[in-house]
C-alpha cells in the first residue's frame, strides 16, 4: 500500500459492508497502511478469507490471518492483467 496516497479509513468502513458482516466485525487503522479486523466468530473469518482477492478504490488487497511471522509461501506479488487503450504498438 501507499499510505501517503491511500487512506485506509474508507476501506475499514466499506469492507465489512461488502462482506455483509458490518454489525459483527470491528476494523482498526494500525498506521503505516496496515489495518485489522476483529470478527465475532471463526466461521465469518473463513467465509471472508475465501472471497479474496479484493479490489477497492483502485488497489488490490490480499487478506491473511495474522501470524507473528509470515510464511515463506505467502505471496509477495500478485500478477494481474492491465488493459491499456490508445497506445500504438509500432
Amino acid at each position: 500500500m501507499n499510505p501517503e496516497e491511500q487512506d485506509v479509513k474508507p476501506l475499514i468502513i466499506m469492507l465489512p459492508k461488502i462482506w455483509k458482516v458490518e454489525d459483527r466485525v470491528a476494523g482498526a487503522d494500525l498506521g503505516l497502511g496496515r489495518f485489522q479486523f476483529d470478527f465475532h466468530n471463526e466461521e465469518e473469518i473463513e467465509e471472508v478469507l475465501k472471497m479474496q482477492l479484493y479490489h477497492f478504490d483502485y488497489w488490490m488487497i490480499s487478506l491473511v490471518r495474522w501470524k507473528p511471522v509470515m510464511e515463506k509461501s505467502y505471496p509477495t506479488e500478485i500478477t494481474f492483467w492491465v488493459r491499456v487503450l490508445g497506445v500504438l504498438l509500432e
